[in-house]
């Protein structure tokens, strides 16, 4: 329980500092994290896609101290952009898992030898 505590602690921390630099960054990046960040929590991503927003906020760190515009970073499909970031950071929804329980499960039950 105390590892567990001090590990929720690590987190918060480093999630303060994260949200910290964001607010460093100029006003588009802040604006497009924003809404990336907003998209990310309401696809249903069981790690809260921190993984992929931490990636994100450093990517735009990178770019916008190069002069770079936000848009030209993250492109005209907004949301292909995250879902790439998402699928390279190994983040899953809630609705990937269960159907990987559902997938797994079946084939366990029906005795099929490529069973997970």
């Amino acid at each position: 329980m105390i590892e567990w505590l001090k590990r929720q602690l690590r987190e918060k921390r480093r999630w303060r500092e994260h949200k910290r630099l964001v607010a460093a960054l100029p006003y588009d990046y802040q604006t497009a994290y924003r809404a990336i960040e907003q998209y990310i929590w309401n696809s249903g991503y069981l790690d809260g896609g921190l993984p992929a927003l931490y990636s994100i906020r450093e990517l735009f760190e990178e770019h916008a101290a190069d002069g770079h515009a936000v848009l030209d970073v993250i492109g005209d499909d907004v949301a292909a952009f995250v879902n790439e970031v998402l699928a390279a950071s190994g983040s899953s929804t809630w609705l990937g898992k269960k159907g990987d329980q559902l997938n797994s499960q079946l084939h366990d039950q029906l005795g099929d030898p490529n069973a997970r």
